[in-house]
């Protein structure tokens, strides 16, 4: 009697249906939108305080803010082309009108810093809602932004501690703080370049 063959075939296990993750929740791309018109409004606030400080002859400060204003564009464009990737159409909301006119350098410095607190809070908010979507594409993008935030509130917490420490009532030491200022030069993050390849 002859031996009964057992099929060669296998039977191939099926696989549940893998779910996008991408930026797909109305939350998280309404919120990534609204994020833009922030990082452009920053871009214009910026820019009216360097105006501001040029103004008062102070051109280490307005350089300073001049490339903050460059920066904030740019981080506008790394959400602007991340959602392109993500295969998303950005919608872009109006911008406001910045403040034009400041009390005082010390002012300044503080709304800056106030702003940057701001800012990181905005990034946090989306950031939440990214975790609670697990939307792990929109997670590794403001990864990015929650270290680039940390850098910024530190950077304009330094500059408003030391002005109210050694400049505020020292004209020498002011001239000082504002050629230290004007030193600062701009590169373009490497995050943004990386888009744009």
């Amino acid at each position: 009697m002859a031996k009964e063959k057992k099929s060669s075939k296998t039977k191939t296990p099926t696989m549940p249906e893998r779910k996008t993750r991408r930026i797909t929740d109305d939350k998280i791309l309404n919120a990534i939108n609204d994020q833009i018109v922030l990082e452009q409004y920053s871009a214009q606030y910026y820019l009216a305080m360097s105006a501001w400080f040029e103004d008062k002859g102070l051109e280490g400060f307005a350089r300073w803010y001049y490339i903050q204003h460059q920066e904030e564009l740019d981080h506008a464009m790394i959400f602007y082309n991340a959602l392109h990737q993500f295969g998303l159409k950005p919608v872009l909301g109006a911008i406001d009108a910045p403040p034009s006119d400041y009390e005082s350098i010390e002012d300044i410095l503080e709304q800056t810093y106030k702003h940057e607190q701001y800012i990181t809070d905005s990034i946090h908010n989306i950031a939440q809602i990214a975790q609670e979507c697990q939307d792990f594409k929109a997670i590794t993008l403001l990864d990015w932004f929650i270290d680039e935030q940390n850098e910024e509130e530190d950077n304009t917490s330094s500059n408003l501690e030391r002005y109210r420490l050694f400049a505020k009532e020292n004209g020498q030491a002011l001239y000082s703080l504002d050629n230290e200022l004007g030193q600062r030069t701009y590169t373009k993050p490497q995050k943004l370049v990386d888009y744009e390849a």
